[in-house]
């Protein structure tokens, strides 16, 4: 899905679906451990980088969620 909503310029729900990334794929134990995934913080640095206007909200998650 993070693939065709990045094809289709999805960019707000690219960004829903990585913040919720531990909820849509099973084997995580925890939120923490989803984070250190490599799809979904590529997609994520992906999604906030090509974002031409970035909120406050946005800057929040660049600062903490951009690897």
């Amino acid at each position: 899905m993070l693939y065709l909503f990045k094809s289709l310029n999805m960019l707000q729900e690219s960004i829903d679906l990585c913040e919720n990334y531990h909820s849509l794929v099973k084997g995580y134990e925890s939120e923490d451990q989803a984070k250190l995934s490599d799809i979904r913080n590529y997609y994520m640095s992906d999604t906030l980088l090509n974002m031409d206007d970035l909120g406050t909200y946005c800057h929040e998650i660049v600062d903490k969620a951009v690897f």
